[in-house]
């Protein structure tokens, strides 16, 4: 049966990986946690419309765009439900503490 699915799979051209539960979850903290953790900031911070940008502006919103109105229901489960999203966000807010301080820095 898991040939079955796996050979679907590569006919849709998807890319497929074997692991476990806790490294797909470990993963998926960094992947979908910081996703949509970007993209709520965005939201709160609303932004003015932006009419000169760089290319690398233009990905981050692009990124931004396809997760920032996803329900606040999918954001919370991201957010609670993933036990090594805490570990992330960890990091994410010490990293943007540590800019912080740094910017204020003479």
């Amino acid at each position: 049966r898991k040939d079955c699915v796996i050979e679907f799979l590569n006919r849709l051209k998807l890319s497929i990986f074997e692991t476990t539960a806790e490294d797909h979850d470990t993963q998926m903290a960094y992947v979908m946690g910081l996703t949509h953790m970007i993209a709520k900031v965005f939201k709160k911070m609303e932004l003015p419309d932006i009419f000169m940008e760089t290319k690398t502006f233009a990905l981050l919103q692009k990124a931004v765009s396809y997760v920032i109105d996803d329900s606040d229901e999918l954001f919370y489960a991201i957010q609670r439900d993933n036990p090594f999203v805490d570990t992330t966000k960890e990091k994410f807010f010490a990293a943007v503490k540590q800019l912080e301080e740094q910017l204020h820095q003479k």
